[in-house]
């Protein structure tokens, strides 16, 4: 656990609770976190992620957003699949 105020330094804290994860034993997989995380500076948070062993998962591209593909009916929007009257 790491305690600072909302939003105050994620990278660095983030970094710091997946490093203590590790020295316990935890083995590093996938890794998801909000925007915080991820508009960090690379050197900050991405590449130390790398670097012990996490896959960091991040939210779609912008040109990734909306419909993305149909078939039968169906529509796939930002990775899912729906009914065609979803607005």
């Amino acid at each position: 656990m790491s305690l600072d105020k909302p939003g105050h330094r994620p990278a660095y804290n983030g970094i710091k609770i997946l490093s203590r994860l590790r020295e316990r034993g935890y083995k590093p997989g996938y890794l998801a976190g909000d925007v915080a995380y991820n508009n960090s500076e690379p050197a900050e948070w991405q590449l130390p992620v790398r670097a012990l062993g996490y896959k960091p998962v991040y939210d779609y591209r912008v040109d990734q957003l909306g419909q993305q593909a149909g078939t039968d009916g169906a529509i796939m929007v930002e990775g899912t699949w729906y009914c065609p009257s979803m607005p």
